[in-house]
Order: structure tokens, then C-alpha cells, then sequence
């Protein structure tokens, strides 16, 4: 019976620590509201991160304000298609023009921000977002406009009828962007985890399953051994 109940044990920990790495978490969406349209465009909104409420001003090329179907997404997922964020956006800024110098500030750095895109080029028509800081390409799917793709290179990440998700690590108080391409539309929102506790759940879990690794291996050695004798 101990034999048995070590290693229900070591089972369920190994069960709940991957269930645990899995784990996405909710994000906090720039809720924007567009200031001026155009070239020389502005717009603001606010992120909750850590309950603290983060103010978000824009400045740059502005089209329109995107609405929630241009978000719209199947499988695969393009923005909850990761282990990082659990929800789509549902608006952004829609663009149609190069630009440069468009920049996003945040009223105090955001932890890990993630930056969702939309419709990023056509097949046969790539355009090129260039930031400023190096990024992490999370997920890319199926959208509003169909199933495309993205490349990197470096700083700069190019679409044909791209949706998908970046993120930027650590603190950041401002992202800047270049976009190199004309094209009829596509569009980005930012946002950030309102807790930091999906990311501390990486770690825990996966301690959990070494632990019920652990357990398992004891277990059965002391079985082994109480065998022959």
C-alpha cells in the first residue's frame, strides 16, 4: 500500500506540473481611442498590468480604429495560438501607409509587452515592420483574411497576409517602429499580461513534475530492492 500511494503520488505531480506549463495568461488590450488621423496621427488608451493602470499614447501614421472582426481567429491561432496569451485583441490601429517613427510610449515600462498584428501584406505583396528592439515571434495563423505568414530578419518582421503575435522582453517604456511597405490595410495593437504570475507558473510546474519524476524513480527502486529480498 506505501508502494502504491508513493506512486499515485508521483503521478499526479507529474500530471499537474505539465497541466501547469500549458497555462496562458489574460491580456491586457490597449483599449484605443484615435486622437487624429493621418499621417502625423496620434491616439491613447490604457493597459492594466500588476492592477496598476498604464497609460498608452501613440504617435504616427493613423488610419482608423480597427474593429474586433479584423481580429477575428481560427485554427491555427494566430494570437492565442502559444502557451503565453489566453485572448485575442478586439481593436487596434489600422495603417495603409509607409511610415517611420512611429512610436508607442508607455506612462511607466511595461513587463514583457506583446504586440499583435493583422493582415500584414498579401500573399504576393510582403510589408515590413522594422522595430527598434529585437522581438520574439509567439504565434501565426489564420485571420480575418486568411491563413499567411511571417519571416524575420533581425529587428524587422515581414507579412504576407500575416497575423500573428510578438512580444519584446523586459522592461519597455517605448516601442518605436518603421513600416517600409505601402499596402491597403492591416493594423497592431500592444497590450501586456495583468499578472506576471503566468510566468512564474513556467518554473513551478515543471519543479512539480521533477518532483513526481523523482518520487517515481525512488519508488521503484525501493520496490526493485524489497524484491530481492
Amino acid at each position: 500500500m506505501e508502494f502504491q500511494c508513493y506512486v499515485k503520488l508521483g503521478i499526479w505531480l507529474i500530471f499537474a506540473g505539465f497541466a501547469g506549463i500549458a497555462n496562458a495568461g489574460l491580456v491586457s488590450w490597449t483599449d484605443w481611442t484615435i486622437d487624429t488621423a493621418g499621417t502625423s496621427g496620434a491616439a491613447h488608451g490604457s493597459i492594466i498590468q500588476n492592477s496598476s493602470s498604464v497609460g498608452v499614447t501613440y504617435s504616427g501614421d493613423v488610419g482608423w480604429l480597427s474593429p474586433a472582426s479584423y481580429w477575428s481567429e481560427a485554427a491555427p491561432a494566430p494570437y492565442t495560438g502559444n502557451s503565453v496569451v489566453d485572448n485575442a485583441p478586439t481593436s487596434g490601429i489600422s495603417v495603409s501607409r509607409a511610415s517611420s517613427n512611429n512610436t508607442l510610449t508607455f506612462a511607466s515600462a511595461l513587463i514583457d509587452p506583446v504586440f499583435a498584428l493583422y493582415s500584414v501584406g498579401q500573399r504576393n505583396v510582403p510589408v515590413t515592420y522594422s522595430f527598434d528592439q529585437a522581438f520574439t515571434l509567439l504565434s501565426e495563423g489564420y485571420g480575418n483574411w486568411g491563413d499567411g505568414s511571417f519571416s524575420t530578419s533581425g529587428n524587422q518582421l515581414t507579412g504576407n497576409e500575416g497575423h500573428g503575435l510578438i512580444q519584446f522582453s523586459g522592461a519597455v517604456s517605448s516601442i518605436s517602429f518603421d513600416i517600409l511597405d505601402p499596402e491597403n490595410h492591416h493594423g497592431f495593437t500592444v497590450g501586456a499580461l495583468t499578472s506576471l504570475e503566468p510566468t512564474q507558473r513556467v518554473t513551478e510546474p515543471a519543479t512539480l513534475a521533477l518532483m513526481g519524476l523523482g518520487i517515481l524513480g525512488i519508488t521503484l527502486v525501493r520496490l526493485r530492492s524489497s524484491q530481492a529480498d
